[in-house]
């Protein structure tokens, strides 16, 4: 009656996830401006709610597009091990250098397969004949995974410096991540069978696996500000770059998906007025960055978002 069809049935599924998360965390302290700090802990990531649900939609608007979720999905575990070294000056700020490393156990992902012949929609629990030529998306588990990298930070009020220059105000954070994880991938391999002139192809999907980055892990991630304070005036002048990642799997690496990496530039300039009131404006995403999305290459783009350069005007009155 309201334009939809198919069948609903009732399917009950229970997850339970019973995992110890131990944390140790070390802090040596040589000196008063110099500390050394060490932990190892575990941390759980659960499957987003969709993923986990027993469903199955097939929608035939115009080619088969299926979403299937998988109540068999595991829960993420990730044994995290931490060093860093930290210096503090009154007159040069802080300073902090780290390295990590994260191992991580059954990293969930979304999954997406063309179901290009007979044998593959069998081997995803769908019938032979209706399901050809579909995609589907569904859900599984990487069995092992890790992340690792260094991080730098600086934090400076550069007041050491000659007037004027004594009120700028210096943030630089850098990480260098390398990650890898195990995808579940497959390809066809044809080959002919019988007797001249009666051949016939027979279609094997041969089953293997093979590593990729983990969806969502750039190489490179930079943040860095640059202000100036002066009595009750601030402004500050900010950027964030983030390498390229990948955001989805296909069981064929030619179509895994990527989000394309960027430069993004924000300020925010302050006056105050005695004790209580100030004025504020923000200024963010100042070059007009857009969200670009493909696969394969950056040649092949599937989709860009664009959220512009908003500015905000503000006031502000602390009642004390």
């Amino acid at each position: 009656d309201f334009g939809e069809s198919g069948a609903l049935k009732d399917v009950l599924v229970d997850r339970n996830y019973g995992i110890i998360l131990p944390h140790l965390h070390l802090k040596y302290k040589p000196v008063e401006w110099f500390d050394i700090r060490a932990s190892y802990s575990t941390t759980l990531a659960r499957p987003d709610y969709d993923y986990v649900v027993p469903f199955t939609s097939i929608n035939r608007s115009s080619d088969v597009v299926i979403t299937q979720g998988n109540a068999n999905l595991n829960a993420s575990v990730s044994r995290n091990y931490d060093l860093y070294a930290t210096a503090f000056s009154g007159n040069w700020g802080l300073l902090s250098i780290g390295a990590f490393y994260k191992q991580i156990d059954d990293a969930f992902y979304p999954l997406i397969v063309g179901l290009n012949n007979d044998s593959l929609a069998v081997a995803y629990g769908f019938p032979k004949t209706g399901y050809t030529g579909a995609e589907l998306t569904t859900y599984t588990n990487s069995p092992k995974s890790n992340v690792k990298g260094i991080e730098v930070d600086l934090q400076s009020n550069l007041n050491f410096l000659p007037k004027p220059f004594d009120g700028l105000v210096l943030n630089i954070n850098y990480s260098r991540l390398f990650s890898n994880t195990t995808i579940n991938s497959f390809y066809e391999e044809s080959r002919l069978a019988g007797n001249f002139p009666f051949f016939y192809t027979i279609v094997d999907i041969i089953s293997y696996q093979r590593e990729a980055n983990l969806i969502g892990q750039a190489k490179h991630i930079l943040n860095a500000s640059l202000g100036y304070d002066y009595k009750k005036f601030s402004a500050r002048f900010s950027t964030s770059y983030q390498g390229t990642k990948i955001s989805g799997y296909s069981a064929n690496a030619d179509k895994d998906r990527f989000n394309q990496g960027f430069w993004r530039f924000d300020a925010v300039v302050k006056q105050k007025f005695g004790n209580n009131f100030n004025v504020f404006v923000n200024m963010n995403n100042i070059s007009d960055q857009k969200g670009t999305n493909f696969f394969r290459s950056e040649d092949l783009v599937t989709s860009i978002e664009r959220y512009g350069s908003p500015v905000t005007f503000g006031a502000e009155f602390i009642i004390r």
